[in-house]
This record gives C-alpha cells, structure tokens and sequence, in this order.
C-alpha cells in the first residue's frame, strides 16, 4: 500500500497541524502532565456548567461566554509564562503553583455555578456560606468599577 495515496491532501494537512499544535502546546505548557490534564477538565466542567446556570437563569449570552472561553486561554498563556520563568531560573516550582491556583479558581468556580443551578442544598453549608460571601465581595467591586467608570466618563476621559 502507497504512504502517498492512504490519505488526502485534507486529511494530511489536518494530522499535520494537529501534531505541530500539540508540540506548540506541549512546548509552551512545559509538558502536557496530569496538572494540566486536571485543569483542562475542571476549564471544561466550569464551562457545562456556566452555560448550564446561564440556562437555567435564561441569561445565555454568546458574549459572556466567548469571555470566558478567552479567560480560559488567558490561563494557559500564563502558565506558558511561568514555565518560561522556571526556566530560566532553573527551577520547577513556579508552573506548579500557578497551576494549582487556577485549578482552585476553577472549582470554586464549579461550586458557584453548582449553587446558582440550584443544587446548592446538596454542598455544605460553610461552603455555600463562603461562596455567597465571595459573590457579595464581587458585587461590591464591581460597584466600584462602575463608579470610577462613571467618574471617568464624567470627567471626559475613556
């Protein structure tokens, strides 16, 4: 059998840069291990279940999910970041930190859409109480963004 003629142009092309988006990836994340497998995993299951919260409160927004799924680009470009640190420092401490603080992001991320789905009666009540209390502490800054916003905006500036 010819190498040649066992695959199309399009199905060559597509294997190729899947292999060197992989690389890429593999490259720049220092290694595609089970940290980064885990945190792909949590990405993904805090994504189901945002939209499934944005679903169940009839708020879907293809603009706020767009935002999260660049938000969650954001991540690897900073894990790439710190591994590029290690690096050059000579160490491995630094990727693994920032790994496991966007991983505990992403669960408490995970409970609070849990919460806002509705199945908060089924987490403990000293987290719902935490995650309630993280929520007001966001409003509140968020208050305060639109109030220099404004503030801004009266003033002329952008």
């Amino acid at each position: 059998m010819n190498f040649l003629t066992l695959y199309t142009a399009l199905e060559t092309k597509a294997a190729v840069a899947s292999a060197a988006l992989w690389v890429f990836l593999d490259l720049m994340l220092g290694g595609i291990d089970a940290p980064i497998k885990a945190l792909c995993v949590l990405m993904i299951v805090d994504f189901a279940s945002g939209v499934g919260a944005a679903w169940k409160k009839h708020k879907l927004n293809s603009t706020i999910g767009a935002n999260g799924l660049w938000k969650k680009v954001a991540i690897f470009f900073a894990i790439g970041f710190a591994c590029l640190i290690d690096m050059a420092m000579g160490m491995k401490m630094l990727r693994g930190m920032v790994i496991s603080g966007f991983a505990i992001i992403e669960a408490l991320s995970i409970l609070e859409n849990v919460d806002r789905i509705g199945w908060g009666k089924y987490l403990p009540v000293f987290i719902s109480s935490k995650i309630k209390d993280i929520a007001e502490k966001n409003i509140d800054t968020d208050d305060d963004d639109d109030a220099y916003v404004k503030h801004r905006k009266k003033k002329g500036g952008k």
